[in-house]
């Protein structure tokens, strides 16, 4: 795993960078989805916005669709 990631923890850990968070995404979808669903636990219970950010000014699903965003992108480049 190291070949893969900077560091290893959990696959929770927000101090996980976006990198590395994009290939859990590719690689490790059940993980990533299973992420994705404690993020929108979090926004449904959390009583301010920062109690639901993932990383500062993110919540999951908003980098989820940041990285879907992205994946567009690179279909859309030659």
């Amino acid at each position: 795993m190291y070949d893969t990631f900077d560091r290893l923890g959990c696959y929770t850990c927000p101090n996980m960078n976006l990198k590395e968070l994009r290939l859990m995404r590719k690689r490790y979808p059940k993980e990533y989805t299973k992420l994705l669903w404690y993020g929108e636990q979090a926004e449904l219970n959390a009583t301010e916005r920062r109690f639901a950010e993932y990383k500062p000014g993110w919540t999951v699903a908003e980098l989820e669709r940041r990285f879907q965003f992205e994946d567009m992108q690179q279909t859309l480049d030659f």
